[in-house]
């Protein structure tokens, strides 16, 4: 299907795939946040009744939430879930090893969360790293519940430590355990602990403070490296230039071309001199000194002077300028051409290019050439930029290297971007007087 609206969400691109559904990005027509539709293949209700009846169990901390649910015109059931972050655990793990602090973070709340599953009678079938997403806040979150089976009531301890469901689900939990310690420096206590521990039913309530008492938890990096440090670009000062340098430097010129002889040879002419001789002298070798240092001075001023035609740029900052593209006359840069042109697709990749030169130079006035005012994108933008000024280490945001036009709607359109790591991102961007502006950021991190 194409970019249907289901629930009250525009489906922007596809998330993911399984034998029973496909997961799509939406984009909310209101001004709701984004969320995942989850949209089965068939009409057949019992599949989606077992995946709402286990979410509505199991809702809480760490577990993908249902926000609501929704029908299509031709009777197929859609989830509208949380969205979570591109990456999961089994990116993650496929990239390097996790530090001991990471491996905390992730391990000790799933353990609760699925411990809290089987209490409430909800067997997820289908746990690995790659049912582990994350939240924008980098928690670790258990999906994929199209597996799941709830049971017809919370059962007892007895009953979950007997049952081949919930015990298939501790099987697969410990191999992923096996799978986020291996490699880690000092993990081999806890990796014996688990080897013996788990074949226990209540290891997953224990799990936790044990790896509490073997590192603190630190924040899950998604980079497998530190992120950037950002920092303002300041300009390098120019020294000021003392009034009085021109003058001193045109003394020093003649002082070295005048010889010792020569000096001598004043001396006696000066002693015959009348006074009022000097002053008339005094008041001319003035006028020399000072036309021979403003010619050289108002020529190294030139030099200095920036050329008023400078080499094109990809977008006029107001910050520099003091215009925006509004102001601007027809022009012949390449840049200003997209962003006024009729390809969203080309001005998308000057708008995100002109974004990250923005944040760079921490300039929100700059935000006006790249973002449409009073909009979502332009607050995300501006919040940003806050951020960083008060002291946050945050990575700049990399300008996209590809984009294609996945909707037109008029003077609006929908364009997926490749960012030089290959992951894609959509936004919304908007056509006006000014020229395209984006409006959205619709899943970018």
């Amino acid at each position: 299907m194409t970019l249907a609206i289901v629930g009250g969400y525009r489906l922007v691109r596809k998330l993911g795939e399984g034998p029973h559904a496909v997961t799509w990005l939406g984009h909310p027509v209101d001004d709701s946040a984004p969320a995942a539709v989850k949209l089965y293949r068939s009409a057949d209700a019992e599949a989606p009744a077992r995946e709402i009846e286990s979410l509505a169990r199991a809702a809480g901390p760490h577990v993908v939430g249902i926000l609501d649910v929704a029908t299509t015109a031709d009777g197929r059931v859609a989830l509208i879930l949380e969205r979570l972050r591109p990456e999961t655990l089994a990116g993650l793990l496929a990239s390097g090893p996790l530090r001991s602090g990471e491996a905390v973070t992730i391990l000790a709340p799933l353990a609760d969360a699925l411990d809290r599953l089987h209490r409430a009678g909800v067997a997820h079938g289908a746990v690995s790293a790659a049912a582990v997403g994350f939240s924008d806040t980098g928690a670790p979150v258990l999906a994929r519940f199209g597996s799941s089976q709830p049971s017809s009531a919370p059962p007892t301890a007895a009953e979950r430590e007997s049952s081949e469901l919930f015990e298939a689900d501790r099987r697969a939990f410990a191999v992923l355990c096996a799978a986020v310690l291996d490699a880690i420096p000092g993990a081999e206590g806890v990796q014996e602990w688990l080897a013996v521990s788990s074949e226990r039913a209540d290891w997953l309530a224990a799990l936790g403070p044990r790896l509490f008492a073997w590192s603190a938890p630190e924040p899950v990096s998604f980079t497998r490296s530190d992120p950037p440090r950002s920092r303002a670009v300041q300009p390098v000062p120019r020294r000021p230039r003392a009034p009085a340098q021109p003058i001193l430097g045109t003394i020093d010129r003649l002082a070295a071309a005048v010889s010792a002889d020569r000096l001598d040879w004043l001396r006696r002419q000066a002693a015959s001199v009348r006074p009022r001789f000097w002053v008339a002298g005094a008041a001319a070798v003035c006028a020399l000194v000072l036309g021979i240092a403003l010619v050289p001075a108002s020529a190294e001023a030139e030099r200095e002077e920036p050329s008023v035609e400078t080499a094109p740029q990809p977008l006029t900052s107001p910050s520099d300028s003091g215009e925006s593209l509004a102001d601007t006359p027809a022009t012949d840069d390449p840049a200003s051409l997209a962003v006024l042109g009729d390809d969203p697709a080309a001005a998308s990749l000057v708008l995100l290019e002109a974004r990250e030169r923005c944040i760079r130079d921490l300039s929100i006035l700059c935000l006006d050439d790249v973002d449409q005012p009073g909009s979502s994108a332009f607050e995300r933008d501006e919040e940003l930029i806050r951020s960083i000024q008060g002291g946050a280490e945050v990575a700049l945001p990399a300008a996209p290297v590809e984009a294609s036009v996945d909707e037109l709607l008029g003077g609006s359109a929908i364009v997926v971007v490749t960012h030089p790591d290959g992951q894609p991102a959509s936004i919304l961007v908007m056509r006006s007087e000014a020229g395209w502006r984006v409006r959205d950021y619709l899943d970018e991190g």
